[in-house]
């Protein structure tokens, strides 16, 4: 009775665990980009920097966004008055330092940033979102001890393990536990 109750939670475990959604294909080029605890909205036409970012968001790598900065908000990046050129943002490993920084830093000095700089590029942007449907200027997705970006509401200390409460989880969640109580009344009533 044990070891079956045993099979019956490792099954549901498992069921739980495979349904963290992981993104494969999207088709949109839009993307919430979290820097720091501040939003902003990237849009690309680029396939191979769309393929990045899901990648990203995935926890499959460490890339950043890097773009040439446009004025205005392009239609989707609000509430900032700037946004990344779609045709020309990538996902880089490595850029320069001049163009690091928060997009507010970005906002502030706005004529800066487009005349001089010319280009956004913050170190420690990461996709947090694909799609930005609920963007604000600020984030509330809390940071794992230490410090550091948030990865949803479980992560790891790299934030490769992303495991959401998001609905298919919570159904997932739901239906493992149904099982095991049917399960478990149905063994009950077998053996009496």
């Amino acid at each position: 009775m044990k070891k079956l109750i045993f099979l019956l939670v490792f099954f549901a475990i498992t069921i739980i665990i495979l349904s963290n959604t992981v993104y494969t294909q999207t088709d949109t080029g839009y993307f919430t980009i979290t820097v720091v605890d501040e939003n902003f909205c990237m849009y690309t036409t680029d396939p191979q920097t769309i393929q990045d970012a899901i990648d990203n968001f995935n926890g499959l790598n460490y890339l950043h966004p890097h773009g040439p900065l446009l004025a205005g908000d392009g239609g989707f990046n609000q509430p900032w008055s700037w946004h990344l050129d779609p045709a020309d943002v990538r996902m880089v490993e490595v850029s320069m330092e001049l163009c690091d920084g928060r997009p507010s830093y970005v906002e502030k000095d706005l004529d800066y940033w487009l005349d001089t700089v010319k280009f956004y590029c913050p170190w420690s942007g990461r996709v947090t979102a694909i799609g930005c449907e609920n963007i604000s200027s600020t984030t509330t997705t809390p940071s794992p001890p230490g410090g550091g970006g948030g990865c949803g509401i479980w992560w790891n200390r790299k934030c490769f393990v992303k495991m959401e409460l998001s609905t298919p989880n919570i159904i997932a969640i739901l239906t493992a536990v149904i099982f095991v109580a049917i399960v478990i009344g149905v063994m009950r009533l077998v053996k009496n």
